[in-house]
């Protein structure tokens, strides 16, 4: 098993974001992970997610830089976060209903928002996201609209 991966992918569920950009030491938030300065990295996190101890230290460990210095699946499965409560399905489908209510009230504020200011072309992005690096200088007046958009709709899923 990949433990690498499985602790990027744990980051991800847990914070609804990537750990990094890229698993290269010229990234920056990768770099924290290379240079062993797990503080920091988290530090770069606290505004988006409030984690606990137990869980920070069990990715630190699966994303660890050096292989060797990474958790094997038997540390997994026996770390204290692996151990703690599970919650049931019903409690799990509440939660993902109230995150969808949220995202399509922040959609319709933001569809109400644009239509109030006259961008009435740029209402319809959040369902077909651009690639915002190909824009043409015409649209990149408009580009701080659809990154509004755009920031709606990547993180609150």
């Amino acid at each position: 098993m990949d433990i690498f991966s499985a602790g990027v992918n744990l980051f991800v569920l847990a914070t609804r974001t990537p750990p990094f950009r890229r698993a290269s030491s010229d990234d920056r938030w990768y770099s924290y992970i290379c240079s062993k300065d797990y503080e920091e990295f988290w530090t770069l996190y606290e505004e988006k997610c409030d984690l606990s101890p137990t869980l920070k230290d069990l990715i630190g460990n699966m994303i660890a830089y050096k292989p060797k210095e990474r958790f094997g699946i038997k540390e997994v499965m026996e770390h204290e976060w692996m151990k703690g409560d599970i919650i049931d399905q019903s409690e799990v489908v509440r939660e993902f209903k109230l995150r969808k209510e949220v995202i399509e009230e922040k959609i319709k504020k933001t569809r109400r928002n644009l239509l109030q200011t006259g961008k009435k072309e740029m209402v319809g992005v959040y369902r077909n996201m651009p690639d915002l690096d190909s824009m043409s200088d015409e649209e990149e007046k408009d580009k701080s609209v659809t990154m509004k958009i755009y920031d709606v709709k990547i993180t609150n899923y």
